[in-house]
């Protein structure tokens, strides 16, 4: 019984460390990333940049003349997730247009990254979607 309990006591760490080991981090995310989005509640599509040359990672909204910050706040697998916080533009009083904070969802899918965004701004729910490329 002693040698059964000792193989347990050895083996069952070893498997827990193998089975951590083969669900290692993906390569981080780096380069330049561009696409367009489409807001759960509007038509039209804006375009965004993310430059991860720098961290915290860059934001860009072009269409919507603002953009701001990724900080990175965890991983699993594929997926990352990130605090976006508007350094510039925001939301212009007179039309109601602009960027606000959110947080934001990335997933690698293939040789592309999957956008999601979600937020809320006067207390009604906000959320985008696109699919990015990276730069060539």
């Amino acid at each position: 019984m002693t040698s059964l309990r000792r193989f347990v006591l050895v083996a069952l760490p070893a498997a827990a460390l193998a089975a951590v080991a083969g669900h290692a981090a993906a390569e981080p995310i780096s380069g330049s990333w561009s696409g367009s989005f489409k807001q759960s509640t509007q038509p039209e599509s804006y375009a965004i940049a993310i430059d991860f040359s720098r961290e915290p990672a860059t934001v860009d909204y072009a269409d919507q003349s603002c953009g701001g910050t990724l900080e990175k706040v965890g991983e699993k697998g594929d997926t990352s997730f990130y605090v976006e916080t508007i350094t510039r533009g925001g939301i212009d009083p007179a039309t109601g247009h602009g960027c606000i904070n959110g947080d934001v969802t990335l997933i690698r899918s293939g040789d592309k990254l999957v956008w999601g965004w979600i937020g809320e701004h006067k207390g009604q729910p906000l959320s985008a979607t696109a699919t990015l490329e990276k730069a060539k």
